[in-house]
């Protein structure tokens, strides 16, 4: 079943709530990165049936959905080595004598946005990032491979990602504007063509 403008609400709310009263956004980026690096092990254990069920849902070889599986472990693990290196908080000395403490903090409730080419590498290249960051997500895969991105959202919860942080919401283009355009939304990343892009 596809979701609707009603389901969309529903979605944004809990990422909402999620993001201003959950644990996420206040959970230390090295708890974050240490349930992504989770997920990431999770995820690479099931690539082989992840490229199996990409290939079933949307015709792509499955030499090519493999390829891709792998490959999306060391994408993730690009982001992981980013976000160990990043300089979340500073202090810098102000021209009044005093210091000044500069915190790098998350933006909110962001809406990825997938065809349905390349699935989970065209997904968790917004999420990933998102997540490590402390935002949370409303994930908006094609009806046509909705499953692999359900099942991505059964792999972070057994990862330990919080209730809330991740919203999974397949949908249609008229449904996928109205959630561009719902309020709750932080930020939008989008992947597709140029007409569903206007």
């Amino acid at each position: 079943m596809l979701a609707a403008e009603q389901d969309i609400d529903l979605a944004v709310a809990a990422a909402r709530d999620a993001f201003d009263h959950g644990p996420w956004p206040k959970t230390s980026p090295e708890d974050r990165i240490a349930v992504i690096e989770k997920f990431n092990s999770i995820h690479r254990s099931h690539a082989t049936e992840l490229a199996g069920l990409i290939t079933a849902e949307n015709g792509a070889p499955i030499w090519f959905t493999g390829m891709l599986q792998h490959a999306v472990t060391e994408q993730t693990n690009a982001f992981l080595r980013a976000a160990k290196s990043f300089t979340w908080e500073s202090r810098q000395p102000s021209a009044t004598g005093g210091t000044n403490l500069i915190r790098r903090e998350s933006v909110g409730v962001v809406a990825a946005i997938i065809p349905w080419s390349a699935p989970q590498q065209s997904a968790l290249v917004k999420m990933i990032p998102a997540l490590l960051a402390g935002c949370t997500v409303v994930f908006k895969p094609m009806p046509a491979t909705a499953l692999d991105g359900i099942a991505l959202g059964e792999l972070f919860k057994e990862a330990g990602l919080p209730d809330g942080a991740l919203n999974i919401v397949p949908a249609e283009r008229e449904v996928s504007e109205y959630l561009v355009r719902h309020p709750g939304i932080d930020e939008i990343s989008f992947t597709g063509s140029t007409r569903a892009g206007q």
